[in-house]
């Protein structure tokens, strides 16, 4: 990747690579440029070597200010991304892959507060080096987490024997995902023009998902990482029994129809 050159005297500066893996950088570039929206502040992508990377350079005085949005970037997006990984590596089960991708999805979700944590402090000692190696940061600063890590693994493989049916894998994701901090009040779902669509706190829009069973499994994903006070299903318009069936098992009273 080459030095942001575009300004003539650059107060702050910091690159992060990621080892072939060009979607973690798309990504964390998406995240990054929708939040930080200083006229004076560029974020590049570029490539060396198999290591995908972000240049973010400014010439602003409001450095802690910029700093503490990266880290907070960062950590979360990199939270999420390693602990799926690693948890897919470990947690084998004979379900459909439908609920194992939700049983998945709810670990992460799972004391991520903590993860988060862990990863904004090591991060904060290394802000300031100009060039972060997101592999060689979990890899050396982070072992706490891959242990943390594989105690939830244990907890599952130690619970395996009731997990024989969706009932007790729904169950299990509606425990762990109940330790969650609340990330909404409320959650919206209604059908338009054969598209869910998914906002958040009564207006605000989201997103929307395909009307099939892929768009459901990413739609519930999504409802699990936000874990909503409410959820308000609109009965006239969705005509998914079950979907409605999996969304009551997992959040219980918290889901209200609308008839």
């Amino acid at each position: 990747m080459h030095k942001l050159q575009l300004m003539e005297q650059l107060v702050y500066e910091l690159s992060i690579y990621k080892f072939d893996d060009v979607s973690f950088r798309n990504e964390l570039l998406y995240l990054i440029k929708d939040i930080i929206k200083e006229d004076k502040v560029i974020v590049v992508a570029g490539t060396i070597d198999n290591y995908h990377g972000i240049c973010i350079g400014t010439n602003i005085t409001k450095i802690e200010y910029l700093k503490a949005i990266i880290l907070n970037e960062i950590s979360k997006f990199s939270a999420i991304y390693y602990k799926r990984k690693f948890l897919f590596s470990q947690i084998h089960i004979g379900i459909s892959e439908y609920y194992y991708n939700q049983l998945i999805h709810s670990l992460v979700i799972f004391d991520l507060d903590t993860d988060i944590k862990i990863i904004k402090e090591e991060l904060n000692k290394i802000i300031d080096d100009k060039c972060i190696y997101i592999d060689s940061l979990f890899s050396f600063r982070l072992k706490e987490l891959y242990d943390r890590w594989k105690d939830i693994g244990r907890i599952i493989g130690d619970n395996i024997a009731f997990m024989l049916n969706e009932k007790s894998v729904e169950e299990i994701i509606a425990e762990f995902i109940g330790s969650s901090s609340h990330n909404a009040k409320q959650l919206n779902i209604c059908i338009k023009n054969n598209v869910i669509q998914l906002s958040k706190n009564g207006c605000d829009f989201l997103e929307e998902f395909a009307n099939n069973i892929e768009g459901q499994e990413k739609l519930l994903c999504k409802i699990i990482t936000f874990y909503p006070e409410k959820i308000k299903l609109d009965g006239n318009t969705i005509d998914i029994e079950n979907f409605k069936r999996k969304l009551i098992s997992v959040f219980k009273n918290k889901v209200v129809i609308i008839s």
